[in-house]
């Protein structure tokens, strides 16, 4: 059953709150990214470029790993009950019941991230974890972007294959096809759906 003009909260502050806009969480993203980048070019002028670019391609892969643990482990948390029936629906069961209602992240709840690992990683790992946590947000980017165009536009040619691995999640596989970025965590711990399975956004 598909849901239509979900209503999380009864008062409109708090609907606003949780229905930040593409604009704004795009918005957010890229500026946590450039933030971090800045960051470091100005309190780090010696640094060179090797360890500038692994660190911060260590974060994007480090997300596309966070977005699959994450959708596997606690948006479809099958049978263990590590969290609430109730919480999990409204996190992300939601969205099953509505695709074309792409759930965002409300915007204290992402800012609030977005703070929490920049001052982790600074404290731990100095401006190598900055670049790490710019990184890491470029990810979260894409993937934001990536899943809000799925569910509301037609695939370029050369995506076509995430869009096709992310339908048959929604309405064949539940169970399987837990990365949205990539598929290659799916195929790395074994839950790719079957390869020539064919199916359409509408089916």
């Amino acid at each position: 059953m598909r849901l239509k003009n979900l209503n999380w909260f009864e008062r409109s502050f708090l609907e606003a709150l949780k229905s930040a806009s593409i604009g704004i969480a795009m918005f957010t993203n890229i500026a946590a990214v450039l933030a971090g980048i800045v960051y470091v070019l100005i309190s780090q002028s010696s640094i060179t470029f090797l360890p500038f670019l692994s660190s911060f391609i260590l974060g994007y892969i480090s997300w596309t790993f966070s977005e699959y643990v994450l959708h596997r482990f606690l948006f479809h948390d099958f049978e263990k009950s590590i969290v609430s029936k109730k919480i999990q629906y409204l996190i992300h069961g939601v969205h099953h019941a509505s695709p074309e209602n792409t759930v965002f992240i409300p915007l204290f709840v992402r800012l609030g991230f977005m703070f929490t690992v920049f001052f982790i990683s600074q404290f731990f790992f100095s401006y190598v974890g900055v670049i790490f946590f710019s990184g890491y947000f470029l990810g979260f980017s894409f993937y934001s972007f990536l899943h809000y165009a799925m569910h509301n536009l037609k695939p370029p040619s050369f995506l076509a294959y995430l869009w096709h691995h992310h339908e048959l999640h929604h309405y064949k596989f539940p169970d399987k096809a837990f990365g949205t970025s990539t598929r290659f965590w799916d195929r790395l711990f074994g839950t790719m759906p079957p390869l020539h399975t064919k199916q359409s956004i509408n089916g």
